[in-house]
C-alpha cells in the first residue's frame, strides 16, 4: 500500500517513528527511511510528496520484493536521493540494487541520534 493520506491504518506508530527520524536527518535530499515490520514486509516513510496536490508525505507498507521492484521509480521519477535503514541487512540488499542499477541514491544506516527517544509517562 502506497499512501498519501496522513497515516496508514494500524501503522500510525511507524509513521511517527519515520517522521521523527526524517526530522532529525534533515529535509534535503529527498529521503526514504525503511525498516521491517514483518520478516518480508517493509514500512517506508518519505520526506516528500508524490505530487504537488498531495497533502501529506508518501508512506508505504509493502513486501520487500515489491519495494525493490519500485526502487527505480522512487529514485528516478520521485527524486529520492537518500535511503536510510534501521537494519544493516536491508542496507546491504538495497545498496546492491542501487549499485547494480546505477541509481543516483545513497544508502546509509540511520544515525542513532536520529531515532526519537520514547516518551516516559510522569
Amino acid at each position: 500500500m502506497y499512501c498519501q493520506k496522513e497515516a496508514i491504518s494500524g501503522l500510525e506508530q511507524d509513521k511517527e517513528l519515520g517522521k521523527g527520524i526524517l526530522m532529525r536527518a534533515g529535509t534535503e535530499p529527498k529521503t526514504i527511511v525503511l525498516w521491517r515490520i514483518e520478516a518480508s514486509t517493509l514500512f517506508g516513510q518519505c520526506n516528500f510528496k508524490m505530487d504537488e496536490e498531495a497533502e501529506h508525505e508518501l508512506k508505504f507498507c509493502d513486501r520487500l520484493q515489491t519495494v525493490l521492484q519500485n526502487l527505480q521509480p522512487l529514485v528516478t521519477e520521485y527524486g529520492a536521493r537518500r535511503l536510510l535503514f534501521l537494519e544493516q541487512d536491508l542496507l546491504e540488499i538495497f545498496r546492491k540494487q542501487v549499485t547494480a542499477r546505477r541509481l543516483p541514491a545513497q544508502c546509509q544506516l540511520v544515525d542513532a541520534d536520529w531515532i526519537p527517544k520514547p516518551r516516559v509517562a510522569v
